[in-house]
């Protein structure tokens, strides 16, 4: 299961992942934890119960946890390295298009 967690996750620190995909994402790794742990939709049990007894947090959790994890560790970087301007930057100069803004780190 860590092994499929963390190939679920690769890349989410830094990128932005709409509303949609995180319950995706949620969808899987609730399937996946019922699956392993043999509890069918007939027991009607709660994904809030199943995630207490096997006492793994949901995939919501670990989302905000590596995100902070990675903002945490761009903070602390020098000024000049990539991934800390890119997380500073600012919206170029010009006009911005017609259609919806563009997901950012800052907006996730």
């Amino acid at each position: 299961m860590a092994c499929v967690v963390c190939t679920l996750l690769y890349g989410s620190e830094f990128g932005t992942l709409t509303s949609h995909q995180e319950r995706r994402l949620n969808t899987f790794h609730m399937r996946n934890l019922r699956r392993i742990f043999d509890i069918t939709w007939r027991d009607h049990v709660t994904n809030n119960t199943v995630l207490e007894e096997t006492g793994i947090p949901s995939m919501f959790t670990l989302l905000k946890q590596r995100r902070m994890r990675m903002l945490g560790h761009a903070t602390r970087m020098e000024d000049g390295r990539i991934p800390k301007d890119l997380l500073y930057r600012e919206l170029p100069t010009g006009k911005r298009p017609t259609r919806r803004p563009r997901l950012r780190f800052k907006d996730a």
